[in-house]
């Protein structure tokens, strides 16, 4: 009987040939180039530390950048075939696409140009991914690749087609990291005054998925009221909370120590939520506790739990959910999430 040989990457190429159609970038966003980027970002390493650049492929350097207020380059290298150009990017930019730098790879006249670039790091400003894909553009040719949890890689181009790879027995239906996050975000800001509500919200965005991207797990809740329930005692309670409202009004209002204030508490806060146990926060947009502890039983409304600790406490917090809690979200190791608030239970 013959051996039959089945790839995975011949089944992933399949199905982004319309995507790599759709980009019309001809053979630089193929879905053989596409391919070997998303099988790479999945499981990107240096020296066993994974690594999660943000790419962005485009025709014109220039015209992308046009798009961003503020920005700054450095060119790393320059290759005459895409394929070497985007598997150089990737081996030497890499380890520098942190800190809202992001690798890209730009077409020439006659080779392909590679290195970082980022937009303004100002506390309050739009991230580059959505200054760039807000809307569907026809002006430039621009796709974007990211792993977003381990086995699944993110790919959106400039028509605003949006796909993500699951490289993973996890079923197509099953919810996608950022949209947790985001529900995370959203009943934490719930409270907040509405004129300095979208402000919050996008500052804790960011300073959410840079934490996640850097731990090894997590578990955040946002409390219906100020106060810290007896059930999460077991903790570091801050005398002080971070109140981060605060300091985005006093920024909007012209206040200059308050962008340095931000830019501080953005490290405490992802300091705290990679730390163990639990981050607590209200529905006002403050940090009131962190490293809590709940006890975990192995059952939950009589149900068996399983799961390790992390997840025994996600179901004990999630009993919670609609009593002392808003909401409560859990990122584990792999990076994929869970969400429980009320209604919306993911």
């Amino acid at each position: 009987m013959p051996i039959v040989t089945k790839s995975l990457r011949e089944y992933l190429q399949g199905n982004l040939v319309d995507f790599a159609e759709r980009c019309e970038m001809q053979n630089f966003a193929s879905p053989q180039v596409l391919t070997s980027l998303v099988v790479t970002l999945a499981d990107l390493r240096e020296e066993g530390v994974v690594l999660i650049p943000e790419i962005f492929l485009c025709d014109s350097l220039d015209e992308t950048l046009k798009l961003l207020p503020v920005k700054e380059v450095l060119q790393i290298g320059r290759q005459k075939e895409p394929s070497k150009a985007i598997a150089e990017a990737v081996k030497k930019c890499s380890p520098l696409a942190i800190g809202g730098w992001c690798i890209y790879v730009a077409r020439g006249l006659d080779d392909y140009m590679f290195g970082v670039f980022r937009g303004s790091l100002g506390p309050l400003s739009i991230p580059v991914e959505q200054t760039l894909f807000t809307e569907p553009r026809k002006t430039i040719n621009l796709v974007r690749l990211l792993r977003t949890a381990s086995g699944c890689i993110e790919i959106r181009n400039h028509r605003g087609d949006v796909y993500s790879m699951l490289l993973s027995d996890r079923p197509a239906t099953s919810p996608l990291p950022h949209a947790n996050a985001k529900d995370l975000v959203s009943q934490i800001c719930s409270k907040v005054s509405e004129d300095i509500r979208e402000s919050t919200t996008t500052y804790l965005e960011k300073t959410v998925r840079l934490a996640l991207n850097a731990c090894h797990g997590a578990i955040v809740v946002a409390l219906k009221s100020s106060k810290v329930p007896s059930f999460l005692a077991d903790g570091v309670v801050l005398q002080q909370p971070i109140d981060v409202s605060d300091a985005v009004r006093k920024l909007r209002n012209g206040d200059a120590e308050a962008e340095h204030v931000l830019n501080a508490n953005a490290a405490l806060i992802k300091g705290m939520i990679s730390s163990d146990g639990i981050t607590v926060f209200d529905s006002s947009a403050r940090l009131i506790a962190y490293n809590c502890f709940i006890a975990s039983p192995n059952k939950v409304a009589g149900k068996v739990v399983i799961g390790g600790a992390r997840t025994r406490a996600f179901e004990a917090l999630a009993s919670k959910v609609g009593k002392q809690l808003a909401c409560v979200f859990m990122q584990s190791q792999d990076g994929w999430t869970r969400f429980d608030g009320g209604n919306n239970v993911e």
